[in-house]
């Protein structure tokens, strides 16, 4: 089942969906109403760009509403480990 469509046109893709044969074929809908069948994805993609483009209708998704940035950390010294951590393991024979 495949089934594209705009939400500000009534215009729609659909294949092996409700509302069309289960052929195999993608169907062109204006609403309920098949304008177009199509045997390939890629032609009837385009003709429905044609056809929101002839309408008028934007293609481009809208943009994502802007979220406030974060004010940066203030700087801190606590990630500087003076010292060394525990005791040192060389693996050899002498002591020290």
């Amino acid at each position: 089942m495949f089934r594209r469509a705009h939400p500000n046109a009534a215009i729609s893709i659909q294949q092996d969906a409700d509302a069309v044969p289960k052929d195999g074929a993608y169907y062109l809908l204006d609403g309920d109403t098949v304008i177009g069948r199509y045997r390939s994805l890629k032609k009837a993609v385009d003709a429905y760009n044609a056809i929101l483009a002839e309408r008028g209708v934007d293609l481009a998704p809208p943009d994502p509403p802007q979220q406030p940035s974060l004010p940066a950390p203030a700087p801190s010294s606590e990630f500087y480990v003076y010292g060394k951590f525990g005791k040192r393991r060389t693996r050899t024979r002498t002591f020290g």
